[in-house]
Parts: C-alpha cells; sequence; structure tokens
C-alpha cells in the first residue's frame, strides 16, 4: 500500500478542473517549453502513470533519467511505474539502488520487503524488515509487514508479537489490551469477550479459538460478530453469547481481538486447533434443500468466484476474484452439476454465462430470509465439492467439515496459506489450486479440470 502512495502523493494542481487529455497535452507543452525543470517532467509522468500511458510515462521517464542524471525523485516514480506495470523484479532492484544511496530512510528497505514477498522471496524479505525496523521500531507497516513474511514461511511464533501492529492506533490498542502480558493462566474462571476483526472469512477462520478459550477455562465466552455472522455463530454450542456492535454485551473480565487470540495461544503449525467441526448447519434447513439434490447420479459442486473488493483486489498478484467464465471448460465433463454459492459481488455475471455453461441460481431469498451462510450451510451438506476463490465460503466449508474444499489461489495468497503446498494445516478437508506464475489462471483451470476428471472416474469406479 505504501508503495503505490508514492506515486500520488502530489497531483499537478488543475487536474481537478481539467480533463485528463487536457492536462496532458498541458504538462508536455510546459515540459518543451521549459525541458529543465524536473518538477514538470514529474507531473507529466505522475498522470502518464494515473491514465495508464505506461508506454509514454516510460518514455518521457527515460528521457527526464538521463537530463537529470538518474535523480532520487525519478527513481521512485520509475519503481512505482514498474509495480504498476507488474514488473516487481525491476521496481526492487530500483529500491535497492536508492538504499545504498539513503541507508537511513526506513522506507526503502521497507519497499524493498514488500516486493520481496510478492515474490515468494519471503527470508530475504525478512532481511529487510528488520532493516526497517533497526531505523525505526514504530514503524507499524514495517512490522505488519515483517509478520506476514514470517507467516508466510511458517514461522508463527516469531510472527505474532509484530502482528499486533496490525491495529490502527497500536499505541492506545496496547495500552488498553496487550496481550504479550497475557498468559492462559489469565482466563481462568473469567468471562471473555472476542472482538470482531477484518473481514467474515477471517471471523470464521479464527472462531477455533472461541472454544479453546472454553478448553483452557474460561467460564463465558462472548463474541462481538458482524452482523452477518450472527445467526450461524449463535448455533455453536461453545460460545456462551453472539452480539453485534449495537446490542448489549453481558458483564464480562477480559476482551481481546479475534486474531490476537493466536498470539496468546502462541500458535505454531504443530499447534493450530482443529477440533472440527466449528460451525453448523441449521437441520431444518438441511432437509428444505435435500430434494434439490436427489440426483446421485451427479456430483454437485458448489462454485464461487468473486470476492470483497479490498485491498488485494488492486494488485493482479494478488487479485482473488476471477471471471465465472474461466469455470465455463468443466462443464465438459459429463455427470457434474454446478450451483452458485456467490453472494453480494459478481452475481451479474450469472446472466451472462458461455453456451452450454449451466449454474444454478438458488434465487433472491437464499441467505436472506434465514440470515447470510444459513443456506448456504444448509446447501453445502448435499454438496459432493466447494470450488471457490479465497472467500468467506470456503472458510464456512472447512469449518463445517464435511465436504472436500478446493480452493482457487493467486500468485501471491494470503499469509495463512502459506506459500508452497497445496494443503492446509488449518483445514484438512481443503487442496489448493495455486496460479504457478502471476496471472495464470489457465494453469489453474487446467489442472483443475484433470482432477475433476480423475473424482468422476473414482465416483464411477465405486459405484460399477
Amino acid at each position: 500500500m505504501i508503495i503505490l502512495l508514492l506515486l500520488y502523493c502530489l497531483f499537478f494542481p488543475y487536474i481537478t478542473t481539467a480533463t485528463y487529455a487536457t492536462a496532458i497535452d498541458a504538462l508536455k507543452k510546459e515540459v518543451f517549453k521549459n525541458p529543465y525543470k524536473i518538477e514538470h517532467h514529474e507531473h507529466l509522468i505522475k498522470v502518464l502513470i494515473q491514465e495508464k500511458k505506461y508506454n509514454e510515462a516510460d518514455q518521457y521517464m527515460n528521457d527526464a533519467l538521463r537530463l537529470f542524471n538518474q535523480p532520487t525523485s525519478l527513481l521512485y516514480l520509475k519503481a512505482a511505474l514498474h509495480i504498476e506495470q507488474n514488473q516487481i523484479e525491476q521496481a526492487a532492484a530500483i529500491y535497492l539502488e536508492l538504499y545504498k544511496r539513503m541507508p537511513t530512510n526506513k522506507i526503502l528497505p521497507y519497499n524493498i520487503g514488500w516486493c520481496l514477498s510478492i515474490l515468494h522471496k519471503h527470508d530475504i524479505a525478512v532481511s529487510f524488515y528488520l532493516k526497517a525496523l533497526a531505523l525505526d521500531d514504530d514503524y507499524d507497516y514495517a512490522h505488519l509487514g515483517i509478520s506476514k513474511a514470517y507467516l508466510a514461511i511458517g514461522e508463527y511464533q516469531k510472527a505474532w508479537p509484530h502482528f499486533e501492529r496490525r491495529m490502527a492506533d497500536y499505541k492506545k490498542y496496547v495500552s488498553r489490551i496487550n496481550v504479550s502480558r497475557m498468559t492462559l493462566q489469565d482466563i481462568v474462571g473469567k468471562r471473555v469477550l472476542i472482538l470482531s476483526e477484518w473481514g467474515l472469512g477471517d471471523m470464521m477462520h479464527f472462531l477455533r479459538f472461541a472454544k479453546e478459550l472454553k478448553k483452557a477455562g474460561a467460564s463465558q465466552v462472548f463474541v462481538h460478530a458482524f452482523e452477518p455472522l450472527v445467526p450461524l455463530l449463535r448455533m455453536c454450542d461453545y460460545i456462551d453469547g453472539v452480539f453485534t456492535a449495537n446490542e448489549y454485551v453481558p458483564a464480562h473480565d477480559i476482551q481481546i481481538p479475534m486474531m490476537s487470540l493466536t498470539y496468546l495461544f502462541n500458535t505454531s503449525l504443530n499447534t493450530i486447533p482443529r477440533d472440527f467441526p466449528y460451525l453448523k448447519a441449521d437441520e431444518t434447513l438441511i432437509k428444505e434443500w435435500a430434494p434439490l439434490f436427489a440426483d446421485k447420479s451427479k456430483m454437485h459442486i458448489g462454485i464461487c468466484w468473486g470476492a470483497k473488493k479490498i485491498f488485494l483486489e488492486d494488485h493482479p498478484y494478488t487479485r482473488r476474484s476471477i471471471p465465472l467464465a474461466l469455470f465455463a471448460p468443466l462443464a465438459d465433463i459429463p455427470n457434474i452439476s454446478f450451483y452458485s454459492l456467490q453472494k453480494v459481488y459478481d452475481t451479474d455475471q450469472l446472466a451472462t454465462l458461455p453456451e452450454g455453461f449451466v449454474v444454478h441460481d438458488f434465487g433472491p431469498d437464499f441467505d436472506e430470509k434465514n440470515g447470510r451462510f444459513m443456506d448456504t450451510a444448509a446447501v453445502m451438506e448435499h454438496l459432493d465439492l466447494v470450488l471457490s476463490v479465497d472467500t468467506s465460503v470456503i472458510h464456512l466449508a472447512g469449518n463445517l467439515y464435511k465436504k472436500p474444499v478446493w480452493v482457487l489461489l493467486p500468485y501471491s495468497a494470503a499469509w495463512w496459506w502459506l506459500y508452497d503446498r497445496t494443503d492446509t494445516p488449518w483445514y484438512p478437508t481443503m487442496r489448493f489450486f495455486r496460479q504457478p506464475k502471476p496471472l495464470d489462471w489457465h494453469s489453474v483451470f487446467v489442472s483443475v479440470k484433470s482432477a475433476l476428471q480423475e473424482c468422476i472416474q473414482e465416483r464411477y469406479n465405486k459405484t460399477s
């Protein structure tokens, strides 16, 4: 995030009152009339990048670098231009050159670490994040960066102290809730309130620690939850109360953010809680949906293709969402029925399916009348497979612990999936299909299609 901020920190003043085309023409004239004023070159290049005119930006960039003999400000822009074009290695090389010039600039080793993490060079990234922290131990971005690098390579216990810096105002947070000073003995006999964090999938992912708190001796465990999760979480018998931000919360002794429970339990790869299932579907809804899946000759597959439009979707190396049409070649395999588990985002793609690709849509009341995820959980009991991008649907399926879950991952996936595995210690029923190189979804679906064909053959062998 901070790298891209370097690009847009100074916009040319009159862009807000003129079209970009007019602004670009005016800036080009300024560069022509006053070629020795570097700010004219910088303004022009920034606007060209903003308008994704990368070839022109590169041309003016190279001219300016020659004219002004590789100035620092232009090299920052050059690195940003590389990032915009997904040329991460080139950007890292420029940041490294700048770091040699300015070894006391904390942003540069952080930027290098960021680039290296995107490129799966997490071990080396750690060394640069450490350099940034040596320059400023209160540099929250570097703490978060190094935590994710450690987590990606499975060094969980080194990561958790740094991961606490994910809090927006860390100093204020730690004055109120300091997990580094807590032990499991502190919760024995206590009433604990778990605070909601991040997204719906993240809450489902770390819900397992609510059960661990009970097992460790907490007298009561309450959860502050996002409203869409309330009906689902209220079915968990190890949670004593689920409340939204607008509801009264009973008296409690300890508050702790959901993700900080990993730190409290000193979680390692070998101690990740696996006391499945952590969620369950409503039995009445399971029965209501059963007739739709009566045909046992078919393999029933639930699919999901769109994720929440957060910052991960801004970069193609980390973007999780994919076009629904990419699933279409799987329809060539006989005896498969597809069902949409997509909600909120990208549902409009169901109206423009490729010819021959049929996806059953459960209708507008699905997960509305009974509450978010309630119908989805019930339907999952009848599916043979969940095939999805990295979004809340996979966490629901993984926590139900009933059916296999195949996850389509981008090149730089979330830290909890590690970076070099096709399975995960977090969910034993999951299998990953990762991009072998950035932007390569074609290879992913070739692998998925081959794996599906094997599944169909196995089903045929069992029934014949």
